[in-house]
């Protein structure tokens, strides 16, 4: 989007065209939709042209296109976790972190957090799980990569 002031409108235009608004996502400035019940899956965001959270998709982006060996880990850390759709989006936000023992952890402050069964259910509940991953070899996620990440989490919370 050009202006902030252009969101509302492609947001009502995308609804009205069967787009669900699933709103931030945990990331201000980002409007977030999943596809229409008939469309292909993939993930549809709004964002202000030049705004930070703008400049943040487009960072990251460069910098995997820049650097195929990052991207290679990159890709092979978020893959080979075998997390689902919320979860990812919580990993992705630091909300909960993968140890390199594949035990989960989630953020202090959202395990003290009462708010109802799918936080607790869905978040909460996973604190100290130990994650499934793929029986190929090629498809685990590499321990390094999940090391450096879960410092990362660990920084940030």
């Amino acid at each position: 989007m050009p202006r902030h002031r252009e969101v509302r409108a492609a947001t009502v235009a995308l609804t009205g065209a069967g787009w669900r608004h699933r709103g931030d996502l945990g990331i201000a400035g980002r409007d977030a939709f999943d596809p229409p019940a008939d469309g292909c899956y993939h993930h549809l965001y709004i964002v202000v042209a030049g705004s930070t959270t703008h400049r943040d998709h487009v960072d990251l982006r460069d910098f995997l296109r820049a650097s195929p060996d990052e991207a290679a880990r990159y890709a092979a850390l978020k893959h080979g976790l075998a997390l689902c759709k919320i979860h990812h989006a919580a990993y992705d936000r630091n909300i909960l972190g993968v140890r390199p023992d594949l035990r989960v952890e989630v953020r202090a402050d959202i395990l003290r957090e009462i708010d109802g069964p799918m936080l607790r259910q869905g978040l909460q509940e996973m604190n100290g799980r130990t994650l499934t991953i793929p029986s190929a070899r090629s498809s685990r996620p590499d321990p390094a990569s999940l090391d450096e990440r879960y410092e990362l989490f660990r920084l940030a919370g």
